[in-house]
């Protein structure tokens, strides 16, 4: 055999590898009287689903470590005005026979100001934040508030110590249409990513956007099923790359839509099937976010004023789908009433009226914008023919109409844009709290130590900062301490003096180092 031709074939599957030796007339070889075929068992990979929900866990757990470090820098200037504050914020889940101050209000029970005023004058938390910018002399109590938010709240860390701008639309265009998967028959120019991209942010349809592609490039249909993925819509596998065996994958994965799932929850899924092809959708993905960023972001605004516009827009919209229902010629009085209670007041598990479509950033609750948006449809084509009507429905169109500020789409929100809100706040509220700038032993002011808070991350090489004691006692963690500081405990301005880096990067790779089977 070693002087003669013969073929080796592999079938490879998630719990065995079949094999084969065969000629070139694709015969099974014989050696020593035996077939050259078999099948190889072994144990099926498990997946990786605990190590999520570990990692989900400790995420949690570090948000409310962070959210605590916070009450204990404010805890000293809050309690000169407020002994209870902290512990009304605790209590605000109970009931009222069940907290430890038999008091109505939750966050502020004074005699002159409660719950009632604080709504009043800020609706959402994003009115209190974009005020907190400019308000002379504010409550210290409301500061910590909007700081709290904030730091619950942070952002992604896909463009750490970046400026969120560096990823423009643009440059990334420019390397999706460069990837060897996508065969485009075309140059890549500045002038063709500047059209892409100018396409990109138009206020148009889905439709509309694809149909723009369309005419640009007619015969590259799979560039028009990569930009229906980032405009929003849905599109399969096989079509995405191109490759006709993705046509028999699992319904499941089968199809993509950055739109309908949280990409980075079922990534995993993809990259078991896709392998190094991840790559344009990750690209996608990308492009998808920083078009969202720009509708969120809009150059020379906070994100707390866009917010606070989307609030204004919601309330605007509201009523005029209520003006336009209650002042329709067409219908009856009672008809009226009917379909008023269809749109606003019925409450179904699975309804699609405003009532569930309010719902929707509430877990397991409400619906889509677009079951929302195909239920007002149907039920606006009851009514007479207006420029009302015909404003509303092309509103609904380009998803533009009742507009809410809690969404899946916060979840391309850098960190960056936080911190920018963050220290304005900070700057200006400095001016009447001088504590905010004082320095204490470690040599870092209050101010310092909450933007700290906003920014830490913990390397993925250095792990749980269980202390020595704890690690001993079989905790799940490996990162070293600096010699004198093994049971302080870790804050972000005592970092680099509690923990030693290289050596806790060196262990990480140490344990995950082992002899083959």
């Amino acid at each position: 055999m070693a002087n003669k031709t013969w073929y080796l074939g592999l079938d490879i599957g998630s719990a065995s590898v079949g094999w084969a030796a065969t000629d070139t007339e694709y015969k099974i070889i014989r050696k020593n009287k035996k077939r050259l075929w078999g099948v190889r068992l072994f144990d099926e990979a498990t997946t990786a689903e605990k190590r999520r929900e570990h990692r989900s866990r400790r995420r949690l757990a570090r948000r409310k470590w962070r959210l605590n470090l916070l009450e204990e820098l404010f805890a000293t200037e809050v309690k000169k005005v407020d002994d209870s504050f902290f512990l009304r914020l605790k209590e605000s889940q109970y009931h009222y026979e069940d907290k430890t101050h038999k008091v109505p209000y939750a966050i502020f029970n004074d005699k002159d100001y409660t719950d009632k005023d604080y709504y009043k004058d800020y609706p959402t938390i994003y009115h209190l934040r974009s005020k907190l910018m400019t308000e002379e002399n504010p409550d210290i109590r409301k500061v910590f508030l909007a700081i709290h938010h904030i730091l619950k709240n942070r952002g992604h860390f896909l463009l750490q110590g970046q400026s969120f701008k560096e990823g423009n639309l643009n440059n990334l265009i420019k390397e999706l249409l460069e990837l060897d998967i996508l065969h485009v028959g075309f140059d890549v120019t500045e002038e063709v990513v500047g059209k892409i991209a100018d396409i990109s942010l138009e206020k148009k349809t889905l439709k509309d956007k694809l149909n723009d592609i369309k005419e640009l490039y007619p015969k590259e249909k799979q560039l028009l099923e990569v930009f229906r993925l980032i405009f929003g819509g849905k599109t399969s596998l096989d079509k995405l790359f191109a490759i006709d065996e993705y046509k028999e994958l699992d319904a499941s994965i089968k199809s993509v839509s950055f739109k309908e799932k949280i990409y980075e929850e079922v990534r995993h899924n993809y990259e078991q099937v896709l392998s190094n092809y991840i790559e344009l959708l990750d690209l996608a993905k990308k492009i998808y976010d920083s078009i969202i960023l720009s509708d969120i972001k809009k150059e020379g605004k906070t994100l707390s004023e866009l917010k606070v516009e989307l609030y204004n827009k919601h309330r605007n919209d509201l009523i005029k789908l209520k003006t336009l229902v209650k002042n329709d010629s067409r219908l009856s009085k009672d008809k009226k009433i009917e379909l008023y209670a269809a749109i606003f007041k019925e409450d179904k598990d699975k309804g699609t009226n405003y009532i569930n479509y309010i719902r929707n950033s509430e877990e397991g609750k409400g619906c889509s914008y677009e079951d929302f948006k195909n239920f007002l449809v149907k039920e606006l084509a009851k009514l007479e023919e207006s420029a009302a009507k015909d404003h509303i429905l092309r509103d609904l169109e380009l998803e533009l109409f009742l507009p809410l500020q809690r969404t899946k789409d916060n979840s391309v929100i850098p960190y960056q844009i936080q911190k920018e809100e963050l220290i304005i706040i900070l700057d200006n509220v400095a001016k009447y709290h001088g504590f905010l700038d004082e320095k204490d032993e470690s040599g870092y002011s209050i101010r310092e130590k909450v933007i700290q808070l906003l920014e830490f991350r913990i390397p993925y090489y250095v792990g749980p900062l269980n202390s020595s004691k704890k690690a001993k006692e079989g905790g799940f963690a490996w990162s070293v301490r600096n010699k004198g500081y093994e049971d302080t405990p870790v804050r972000p301005w005592n970092y680099s003096k509690v923990i030693d880096e290289s050596a806790s990067a060196e262990k990480f790779i140490t344990n995950l180092t082992n002899k083959c089977t």
